[in-house]
């Protein structure tokens, strides 16, 4: 509930903040070290995301690769043929970083294309 405070001048109205309906508990002394050492400790092995990998082999032509991307991950075909190209040279490629769970759609669809590809955690 507001309340009205009315000061000397009859035109000003200062409003007060209403109290709040809940106040979380305080922490204790040793449960905020606790907590600041579980904060330090999980930042070590924290993963922000999942780098897609796609491999060469000798199975697919370089067109299938490209295409597929596209398809699968919704790449540029520019972006397709760079990141084809990469993996046809370097053996393996970075399609991009992703959460967890479209990177195993992407891996999953890459594969049912026949394109071999993995996910590798990216920590912080």
């Amino acid at each position: 509930p507001l309340s009205l405070s009315l000061s000397p001048s009859p035109s000003s109205t200062v409003l007060e903040r209403p109290a709040p309906l809940y106040s979380p508990p305080s922490p204790t002394a040793s449960s905020a070290r606790t907590s600041s050492i579980k904060k330090k400790s999980n930042r070590k092995n924290r993963v922000s995301g999942w780098e897609l990998l796609i491999h060469n082999d000798a199975r697919n032509t370089r067109e299938h690769v490209a295409r597929s991307l596209v398809l699968v991950t919704s790449t540029s075909e520019a972006a397709a043929y760079n990141i084809m190209m990469g993996a046809h040279k370097n053996g393996v490629a970075s399609v991009g970083v992703y959460v967890r769970e479209v990177g195993e759609v992407y891996v999953e669809g890459l594969g049912e294309r026949g394109v071999e590809a993995t996910l590798r955690p990216v920590e912080e």
